[in-house]
């Protein structure tokens, strides 16, 4: 008896429960929805002058898509426009760049387990349910060209501005509302070498010569999404492990290293630099060479000097002279502070300087000063 009645006290209330949701109104049916506004803070319109010693002027990062992506942490899901349609979360390089630098947008209805935004720059529209379709792997090889760097961030909704949304044409669009400012980096740290020198003492008759340069002990690859780095290539640092890395593997793998009498040590090659030869007179020599590195928890990249030291000029026109490397012991700020992590989105500017002392051990002795500045993404205004 007393089982019977439970029973339909429970079909009562169920009624009842029906009844009420039958009389909500469609604002109240979608209070719990979310409206998004991302906004990114760190790209600038291409001619936008920012000034200061931040600026790369034309090798800043180009942005010339993005694309918002709407997560819970596993699934992702579609958003909406303020009139409920369905959104559009693909930016081409025309439509950022008649947003002059304000790269903003606003998207509704999202459902409430939503609770972080991805943004992904650079790449043609993908289709995606799942976080895991963004997945990518990045070879650090390819890596290289500011113009076309794949581009990531993603941000936490957080608490929301506000718990009302209304739109007055729409009523039926009632959310909270949340505000996402990010900063869209790529997963690496820039090198540039601005100048290379040694210093010998004054009257020395002594030429030194930097044949070529390399950086090594950095990881080839990195997960697109969530910036996990692999494979981590290593240069031994004996005589011998060096000097068979600059007379073989610097030939073959290219992007890390420079010749500075020319591609593959040959005068008058595509790309080369200025012959590095040093004197009391003539004591450095201005670079403009560049290297990205994955980083984020990765080894320093080791910098590699191959030098030979000649007596005087006949030693160097008869190319007698001894072999020799130099590699970095520590990078430091102002001389003072040492640089252990490197971060993405980084510029780490460099001169290399060493001298007639440090070619007398082959050992860590470069102590190298770094001056660093932010990357600067800028959206390109498209020509046709």
């Amino acid at each position: 008896m007393k089982s019977t009645k439970f029973m339909c006290a429970v079909f009562a209330a169920m009624v009842a429960f029906a009844g009420c949701q039958k009389d909500e109104t469609p604002a109240q049916k979608s209070k719990n929805l979310k409206s998004v506004e991302v906004s990114i803070n760190n790209v600038f319109p291409s001619t936008k002058a920012i000034g200061g010693v931040g600026d790369l002027e034309g090798k800043n990062v180009q942005l010339n898509s993005l694309q918002f992506f709407f997560s819970d942490g596993t699934t992702l899901y579609e958003a909406k426009d303020v009139d409920g349609n369905k959104a559009d979360v693909y930016f081409d390089a025309a439509e950022l760049a008649a947003m002059a630098g304000n790269i903003s947008a606003k998207f509704h209805f999202l459902p409430a387990a939503v609770k972080k935004v991805i943004v992904v720059g650079n790449f043609t529209e993908m289709v995606a349910t799942q976080e895991t379709n963004l997945d990518r792997e990045l070879e650090i090889i390819n890596y290289q060209d500011v113009t076309n760097f794949p581009l990531y961030a993603e941000g936490t909704l957080g608490a929301p501005q506000s718990n009302t949304h209304n739109n007055a044409e729409n009523g039926n669009h009632l959310s909270n509302v949340y505000s996402v400012k990010l900063n869209i980096l790529p997963h690496v740290a820039r090198f540039e070498v601005k100048s290379v020198g040694c210093s010998l003492p004054t009257g020395s008759e002594k030429i030194v010569k930097v044949v070529s340069m390399a950086f090594a002990d950095f990881y080839d690859k990195c997960d697109f999404r969530t910036s996990a780095l692999n494979t981590l290539r290593s240069v031994q640092i004996t005589q011998q492990d060096i000097f068979t890395y600059f007379q073989t593997q610097m030939n073959t793998n290219k992007w890390n290293n420079d010749f500075f009498n020319g591609l593959n040590g040959q005068e008058g090659a595509g790309n080369s630099h200025p012959v590095a030869e040093f004197t009391a007179t003539t004591p450095s020599l201005t670079t403009d060479i560049a290297y990205n590195f994955f980083c984020k928890g990765a080894p320093s990249p080791t910098l590699l000097l191959n030098v030979i030291e000649y007596e005087n000029q006949a030693a160097l026109e008869a190319n007698n002279g001894t072999p020799g490397y130099l590699y970095t012991n520590t990078y430091r700020l102002n001389s003072t502070e040492v640089v252990t992590t490197f971060e993405p989105g980084k510029i780490y500017r460099m001169n290399i300087n060493f001298n007639e002392t440090n070619l007398q051990h082959q050992d860590r002795c470069l102590d190298i000063t770094l001056e660093v500045a932010k990357w600067v993404v800028i959206n390109v205004t498209p020509e046709f």
